[in-house]
């Protein structure tokens, strides 16, 4: 019998159904999402499923596309050889059962409910057995099972944890999966009832896969290469530059590509989220292609590359390059804000030089107090709501025109905020 391909859009409760049971083949690489991964799912998921009031208005809420899969699969079986996307895969599998274990006392029906998109339950009708749904790497599948899988495995403390690897600790892959699975427990577990079944109901309703079977292996392996290796995927910038310049005769892209190039990649993607924040005092819990036009660009007088991309392009670069700065505190503070680990100041640090139409290398002291307030966010481990809320007030601030350096203004800390440092 031919190859034969075929691509499916799936929501998740298709994609975690009997329909298909997946496992990992060994020869792939082991589970390598890291933290700020798995973070960056959970807010973008919740950060959409959010917007509902309670379940019954999850149905009107947008999509969300999670990308492909591509599996071996025979025809008439469930059976799927995952080629492509085992870290998507393993870690909503985590999502679902950071759900399951959350509720496992406020509402067992629907700690089953999850469980059942986990585990498939045996029928000897079907002709199924009891097995998990996912099935990663053979030596990692009984850690996985154990520790997140199975019912309350969430609520088990691996023995010797702390320990390195080599003392009997355990592996990188291990660690990462406990990590990212005891993360998205804790992101689960601080939300109410209602609103983890909201994030429950959306996530398996309203978020998408596309799944690509092939019945042979030879022809998922092309499928991989070609999805993976063939030109980047449009970011973020590409979709709000072809939406921009669309009239253009050529000037405006080339003043775009001009910033973009000077910037990078990343950091340039980066800009666009700040500058979301900058104009709308908000954190966008949307994807930035779906706002940024009707929140900023429309709002806008002047034609956005000149009177917003450009200088705040020029002032970027200088945070980024404080070797350019010309001076030596400054640079010094700036090398030292830049080891936090958040980028949600870069934000206030940007107004403030445009606000006060100066070169960087005059705002050392305002950079000197706004390196304070990181680092006490920073050390204190302040939850991301609570750091951008507190950034987004130093912004209003600027705004507003008022006093930054009085004792009532948000970018100073407070007495019992520089005790909690202190301790």
């Amino acid at each position: 019998m031919p190859d034969r391909i075929s691509a499916g859009e799936h929501a998740l409760n298709a994609v975690f159904s009997d329909e298909f049971l997946y496992v990992v083949p060994s020869y792939q690489r082991p589970y390598s999402w890291e933290r700020e991964h798995a973070q960056e799912l959970f807010d973008d998921v919740w950060g959409v499923a959010s917007t509902a009031t309670n379940v019954k208005d999850v149905d009107q809420l947008p999509p969300y596309f999670l990308g492909c899969l591509v599996v071996v699969k025979p025809e008439g079986k469930s059976e799927s050889e995952l080629v492509d996307g085992q870290q998507r895969l393993t870690t909503l599998t985590m999502l679902l059962c950071a759900l399951r274990d959350a509720n496992a006392v406020e509402d067992a029906k629907f700690s089953a409910n999850a469980h059942a998109f986990v585990w498939q339950e045996g029928n000897e009708l079907k002709g199924t057995e009891d097995v998990a749904r996912l099935a990663i790497r053979d030596r990692d599948r009984c850690f996985f099972r154990t520790y997140v899988q199975e019912e309350g495995g969430l609520l088990n403390r691996p023995p010797n944890q702390d320990r390195p690897q080599n003392q009997g600790g355990l592996t990188d892959t291990e660690r990462r999966i406990h990590e990212n699975a005891e993360l998205l427990f804790k992101e689960v577990k601080r939300l109410g009832l209602n609103e983890r079944k909201t994030l429950g109901a959306y996530l398996l309703q309203k978020c998408f896969l596309v799944i690509v079977e092939t019945t042979e292996r030879s022809a998922a392996t092309r499928i991989f290469n070609v999805l993976n290796t063939r030109g980047l995927d449009l970011s973020t910038t590409d979709i709000l530059k072809a939406e921009i310049t669309q009239d253009d005769d050529g000037s405006i892209s080339e003043r775009w590509e001009e910033v973009e190039d000077r910037l990078g990649r990343d950091s340039f993607n980066l800009l666009f989220s700040h500058i979301h924040t900058i104009k709308t005092h908000t954190r966008s819990r949307q994807a930035l292609e779906d706002v940024f036009i009707r929140r900023v660009v429309d709002q806008l007088e002047g034609d956005f590359v000149g009177s917003v991309l450009e200088p705040y392009g020029d002032i970027y670069e200088s945070l980024r390059n404080s070797y350019k700065s010309g001076s030596a505190p400054l640079d010094a503070t700036l090398r030292s804000i830049r080891l936090v680990d958040h980028t949600d100041w870069e934000p206030v640090a940007i107004r403030f030089v445009e606000t006060q139409r100066m070169e960087l290398a005059a705002s050392t002291d305002f950079m000197k107090e706004l390196e304070r307030l990181a680092y006490w966010m920073f050390v204190t481990r302040k939850h991301r709501d609570a750091r951008v809320n507190r950034y987004i007030s130093v912004l209003r601030t600027i705004d507003k025109g008022e006093e930054l350096f009085a004792d009532s203004s948000p970018l100073q800390l407070a007495s019992s905020e520089k005790a909690e440092m202190l301790a």
